[in-house]
């Protein structure tokens, strides 16, 4: 946001750089739903004052997020695709680091040439608050993939990286050592008593659910009687076998609407196997699998982005005629031709 704001970067030039920034916190902390939550609530309101298109600023976050969920090496989705397939970590990364790349490249280019067109208002009491020393706490991300690409265990390089942040944010004044201090007395106001942290709940409990779905389904022989049924009648070349492991996986996705647990049900039953025979090596079964949840699994309406409570869902909230803006609040999150808290007054 400081680069952007001081740069004078506006319309599809903010979106280059908010989707840039999606791409590194991504990478550094393998999650695609933090990064939404965490960049969304910042980098929106800018960039549609900065005259960005609202589409396709959603976009650029939730791309650059589905770009590190793909690439990063403490990924969920990184980790499930390599250990179902017996490869290692480091020769996964590598050999999937120029697809990852070629997409945000195009990815790039598409928003640099559609991502303006929108009208510039520039916030003086948003840029009197940027402070450019948060650029030192990206060396907590560079900590984390360097330990994972050197072979560190995923508990041991996000470790790493959290004392490199917790240091790093000492010595740039941007927190304080009581992030250390314990959790204030019982009745104090405290921010996990927030609806935004109780609504995790449902997450947590659906993909537990969405766990044991998978092993029932394992267990009971329907992945078996589907590898013996492709091998038959549908699988003769090796470009079908991994046509197949790329079907598949969407298909598993699509309905139990996660990819990490869609990869733990055909990876091991499914995608091996298969992949064996026609003898694909480990990391082309792992990329194959991992690229085909990273890009059909994230534009689905149910993803987890766009569900209620996450920041991209409620970007762009529908306006009733009972919420009106006290005049002194300035808008925060604004649509097209509607504010965000009033109905009836154009942006």
């Amino acid at each position: 946001l400081w680069m952007g704001m001081t740069t004078g970067a506006q319309g599809g030039v903010f979106v280059v750089l908010v989707f840039l920034a999606a791409m590194l916190f991504a990478l550094g902390t393998g999650t695609s739903t933090g990064t939404c939550i965490a960049l969304s609530p910042v980098l929106y309101p800018a960039g549609y004052f900065l005259g960005a298109d609202p589409a396709m600023l959603g976009l650029a976050i939730l791309s650059g997020a589905a770009f590190g969920d793909n690439l990063a090496p403490v990924s969920d989705t990184t980790i499930v695709s390599a250990y179902t397939q017996g490869a290692s970590m480091r020769e996964v990364v590598r050999s999937r680091f120029p697809l990852a790349m070629s997409a945000a490249v195009i990815s790039g280019i598409v928003f640099l040439m559609f991502g303006g067109g929108g009208e510039v208002r520039v916030l003086p009491e948003i840029k009197a608050t940027l402070n450019p020393s948060g650029v030192f706490m990206l060396l907590a991300l560079v900590v984390v993939v360097v330990a994972a690409l050197r072979g560190r265990h995923i508990i041991e390089a996000l470790i790493y990286g959290n004392v490199t942040a917790a240091l790093a944010g000492i010595c740039a004044a941007r927190s304080s050592p009581a992030i250390f201090r314990h959790p204030p007395r019982p009745g104090a106001p405290r921010a996990s008593s927030s609806p935004a942290s109780t609504a995790w709940w449902g997450a947590v409990i659906f993909a537990i659910l969405i766990l044991a779905v998978t092993q029932i389904l394992v267990e009971c022989g329907i992945m078996g009687k589907i590898l013996e049924f492709a091998r038959k009648s549908v699988v003769a070349t090796v470009r079908q076998a991994e046509l197949f492991i790329v079907g598949v996986t969407i298909l598993a996705s699509i309905p139990i609407s996660a990819n990490a647990p869609a990869e733990l049900l055909v990876g091991p039953s499914l995608v091996r196997p298969m992949g064996e025979k026609f003898r694909l090596a480990a990391a082309r079964r792992a990329n194959l699998m991992d690229c085909a949840v990273c890009t059909v699994f994230f534009i689905l309406p149910w993803h987890i982005a766009w569900q209620p409570g996450t920041a991209l869902s409620t970007a762009r909230p529908r306006v009733t005629a009972s919420r009106r803006r006290p005049s002194a609040l300035p808008c925060t999150i604004p649509t097209p031709g509607r504010c965000w808290r009033c109905c009836s007054s154009r942006s």
